[in-house]
């Protein structure tokens, strides 16, 4: 790393230094009397050069400085800069200082990064629950405000979410105080007990000049303990999704979205098209689950997923190798039909689905054999469903 400071200019070595105490370009413009948009210039060529892509990146990588103001690594087992040593309270608050990421945001988003006082050996692992206890108060109006649970290192690209972004308060007030929990379930595992790897981002969105700041009272992160026997339950994670049609009718597209629901940035699928009176007509979506998930599957006992329904009929279920090449790409499956144009939660256990057939002949269930999830189209008709929230229940 000290290779690479040496490349640094004088100037992006002043720069440098002055991001590492916490300013920010536009104070670091009024600083050096340069323009905003040089500072910004300098801080993009000293990130290419010193392999950073970010503020929090850069905090990671090089929280000291040597005697002649160069970088240092930093070890990773000791806490970094924003770790949480203590829970915030009213006697002691916590008081967090937000960063312009406008180097490669040019929007009006502040970040802070903070890293929850985990022990060392602490790992998030897919399918835990971890809540987040929160009171503050900002000095600043505030759109919205987000909350992401990362691994935030090199084996992780430096920004691996490991379950859906949060979204509790939007347009916030000054001097307003805020109180509530966030529930993260991890959909990943994080690629080690690092502190980096179990990072929690805050993003807001303000026009503020300076750096807002938010003072937490508290600041609690901690794991939800499983209760003995109870199931486990795991988002799924897909590594490809597609819909699929028979040409004898049938017009179908598939729309993914990242959308706000209830308070989360989630990804949702949408089928829609129509299904003309043609026998052997028929559409659907295909979701092939990653590594991890196709394990769970192997093992579960039943999947729930949250629909906005159409009032039309839908096949859920999965294929197994069997069902696929001796059943003619049949699958187990169930029928259901969600009330039109409402939410609901489906559920069905394994036991409930319908036997796969191949000219008349049963094909055998082989669960770990299972190779992906299916959802039908089953009417003929127009049709437009949305999904989201696939879990698996161990």
């Amino acid at each position: 790393m000290a290779e690479k400071a040496a490349q640094l200019t004088s100037r992006e070595q002043e720069i440098f230094n002055l991001l590492l105490d916490g300013k920010v370009p536009k104070e670091i413009a009024s600083t050096l009397t340069i323009s905003y948009d040089t500072v910004l210039d300098h801080q993009k060529n000293l990130y290419r050069k010193l392999d950073v892509h970010s503020i929090k990146e850069l905090f990671a990588k090089y929280s000291v400085k040597n005697g002649t103001g160069s970088p240092a690594s930093i070890d990773n087992s000791a806490p970094v800069k924003e770790t949480l040593d203590v829970i915030a309270s009213p006697e002691k608050p916590y008081v967090a200082r937000f960063y312009d990421n406008a180097v490669f945001n040019p929007t009006s988003t502040w970040q802070h990064y903070i890293i929850p006082p985990f022990s060392h050996t602490d790992h998030i692992t897919a399918g835990e629950s971890y809540i987040l206890f929160y009171s503050f108060t900002s000095d600043v109006d505030f759109g919205m405000l987000l909350v992401h649970l990362v691994d935030h290192t090199a084996e992780a690209d430096f920004f691996t979410l490991l379950c859906p972004s949060a979204r509790p308060i939007t347009n916030g007030k000054a001097n307003t105080p805020y109180s509530g929990s966030i529930t993260f379930l991890a959909v990943k595992t994080s690629s080690s007990a690092k502190h980096t790897a179990s990072a929690l981002f805050i993003d807001i969105q303000s026009d503020a000049k300076i750096p807002p700041v938010f003072t937490f009272t508290r600041f609690d992160f901690v794991k939800k303990e499983s209760k003995e026997n109870e199931p486990l339950i795991t988002p799924a994670v897909f590594t490809k999704v597609f819909t699929y049609n028979d040409n004898l009718g049938s017009h179908n597209s598939l729309t993914e979205e990242i959308e706000d629901i209830r308070g989360q940035y989630i990804k949702t699928y949408k089928i829609s098209g129509i299904l003309l009176p043609v026998a052997g007509a028929h559409a659907g979506l295909v979701f092939f689950p990653d590594s991890s998930t196709h394990e769970i599957m192997k093992k579960m006992s039943s999947f729930s997923l949250t629909v906005l329904g159409d009032g039309n009929s839908y096949e859920i279920g999965v294929t197994t190798t069997e069902s696929r090449t001796e059943g003619g790409n049949n699958h187990y499956r169930k029928l259901i039909t969600p009330p039109n144009n409402e939410l609901s939660t489906v559920t069905v256990y394994l036991n409930e689905l319908a036997q796969a057939f191949h000219f008349g002949k049963p094909v055998p269930f082989i669960q770990d054999n299972v190779e992906y999830f299916q959802i039908d189209v089953h009417s003929n008709k127009e049709f437009n469903l949305k999904v989201w929230d696939i879990k698996f229940t161990q």
